[in-house]
């Protein structure tokens, strides 16, 4: 994950106390700017690149030093969610063979056969973003939020382990 999956999650375990969910365990593995790429260079060299982001008891606790595979197997995990980083998710060519490479990774080293790997997509900035990378890669404007939207759904259709789309607004 990256700052896309820790917005993603931050009210998560919150948000499941208040409808009643009572066995509750958030768990993201975030590098800042992490790209599909990155995440497989990280898996075929066990980094331990990652900060482990967990809350199991209403607060987060960050582990740094972490490898993906320590947050794979802490837990038996339900969901695993994926995403491109913000400044490649409208690309296609910025996939690959990442995601491949990274569901199948996933799958070999969960302990729950039934953990459903999930898809969130990444939401567009706002046209007066003053961010420097945001201007440069233009993923702010309202013209490329469609490509934000389109390029991952054809990716993930054509990847038939996702049997969810999350899109967070």
């Amino acid at each position: 994950g990256n700052s896309y999956s820790e917005d993603t999650t931050y009210f998560l375990y919150d948000i499941a106390k208040t409808y009643g969910v009572e066995d509750v365990v958030i768990g993201n593995m975030y590098v800042g700017s992490c790209t599909l790429e990155m995440h497989c260079e990280n898996i075929e060299n066990n980094a331990p690149n990652y900060v482990y982001m967990k809350n199991d008891q209403g607060k987060w606790v960050h582990t740094p030093g972490k490898t993906l595979l320590d947050g794979l197997q802490d837990e038996e995990w339900d969901f695993d969610v994926f995403h491109q980083e913000s400044m490649n998710a409208g690309n296609p060519a910025s996939y690959g063979d990442y995601l491949t490479t990274l569901t199948t990774y996933v799958r070999r080293n969960i302990s729950n056969p039934d953990c459903q790997l999930v898809w969130n997509l990444t939401w567009a900035y706002s046209a007066n973003s003053a961010n420097p990378k945001f201007l440069q890669s233009r993923t702010y404007s309202i013209t490329l939020s469609m490509p934000l939207y389109d390029v991952p759904v054809m990716i993930v259709r054509m990847s038939p382990i996702f049997w969810e789309i999350l899109w967070m607004r």
